[in-house]
């Protein structure tokens, strides 16, 4: 969101006009015969715009559809008929914290896009099991600590953490990362597992669920990129992964997953 909100300076212009003279419209003639004028600053609030977006959900058409819906916008909506992730799989494990709050619900294709995805690391680098953060709360709506995660189409996932040699999964909280892409404080014996966080991210940035966004550290987005280019994968592939993922404050422990609104779905925004 912008914290430059909109500029408003009045002034007065000293010099008298002929009354047949032709104002500018942001001008207007005083009793007195000057010229006041407004001038507006540049609008930098188009996410702050978005967030605001009033949408009216309508309910009498929504009650009549039997599948699973996102409602509104992600930061301003609600969920319908919303799925649960499930808790046990041999792929990924959902933090004790999303578990406690039950934020483990979202439409149908942002849980299939969870467990294919963690399926193909799985399956490229046997035992790796990805963790998984917040969802949406059941039914959608707000979810304390998050500005978005209202609609069912947002989820957390923390990184595939290694010692340096062998693979660590770390189960019970997102690990911040430094610029050297280490852990920090008692987690700096752990590194930013490139090779799986590749592999996570092209597997979302391929999926036909249509992944939006992928915000995370522009440390992160680096280290990804870099080992993309080392490891020869194609330009397109590339490309699209500098498109999706966006460095974003407050990600440098974890990415945050959006999709895109399904194209059967009327009330999505």
């Amino acid at each position: 969101m912008s914290k430059y909100p909109i500029l408003i300076f009045f002034f007065i212009l000293s010099v008298q006009l002929e009354s047949s003279a032709s104002l500018p419209e942001n001008c207007k003639r005083l009793p007195n015969g000057r010229i006041s004028c407004r001038l507006k600053g540049r609008k930098k609030a188009a996410a702050k715009k978005r967030i605001n977006s009033e949408f009216t959900i309508p309910w009498d058409k929504v009650n009549k559809f039997k599948r699973s819906l996102s409602l509104g916008h992600v930061y301003q909506g609600k969920l319908y008929k919303g799925k649960k992730l499930p808790v046990n799989s041999r792929t990924y494990f959902i933090s004790p914290r999303t578990r406690r709050r039950n934020y483990v619900w979202g439409t149908p294709a942002l849980l299939k896009l969870v467990k294919d995805v963690s399926h193909k690391v799985y399956n490229s680098f046997p035992g790796s099991k990805l963790t998984i953060g917040d969802l949406s709360p059941s039914g959608g709506g707000k979810a304390a600590g998050h500005k978005s995660h209202q609609s069912g189409r947002d989820v957390d996932f923390g990184f595939y953490l290694s010692t340096g040699k062998t693979y660590k999964p770390v189960k019970s909280r997102f690990i911040k990362i430094d610029k050297s892409g280490r852990g920090q404080g008692i987690y700096k014996h752990l590194h930013f597992d490139v090779e799986r966080n590749w592999e996570l991210v092209e597997a979302l940035i391929t999926h036909k669920t249509g992944v939006m966004r992928i915000y995370t550290s522009k440390i992160i987005k680096n280290l990804l990129l870099q080992y993309a280019r080392i490891i020869y994968r194609p330009k397109s592939v590339i490309k699209r992964a500098q498109k999706v993922l966006k460095p974003y404050k407050g990600h440098n422990d974890h990415f945050h997953i959006r999709i895109s609104c399904p194209h059967n779905n009327p009330f999505c925004r």
